[in-house]
């Protein structure tokens, strides 16, 4: 799985103009077996490009265990200064907040 993860992370968007779009990622209905270690994996991948500019991005999970691990991915990027990611339970939220999100950028 984090082999998955960490591939989705390098080629979701893989050039400057791509990353300036926002990201929505749905994985309702998904499971995982990820460990923290595995979301410390996909953190340090963060950590290496964090200079690197990119649009907001929203993962949204329904299965209490992959949502604990989003939400502890959440947590580790903000930590290293990274604000763009957020997790959500509910895809209307998640679309809401890059709408928002989207919107407010473009007066900025």
């Amino acid at each position: 799985m984090i082999a998955d993860v960490l591939h989705f992370q390098k080629n979701a968007r893989p050039d400057s103009e791509l990353r300036r779009w926002p990201l929505l990622v749905d994985a309702r209905g998904c499971t995982t077996s990820m460990t923290d270690a595995d979301v410390e994996r996909a953190v340090d991948a963060v950590r290496a490009s964090k200079d690197e500019p990119r649009a907001h991005a929203a993962i949204v999970a329904d299965d209490d265990r992959l949502y604990g691990c989003v939400l502890l991915y959440e947590s580790r990027c903000h930590q290293l200064g990274v604000r763009t990611i957020r997790a959500f339970r509910q895809y209307e939220d998640a679309e809401q907040w890059l709408a928002t999100l989207s919107s407010a950028r473009e007066y900025a």
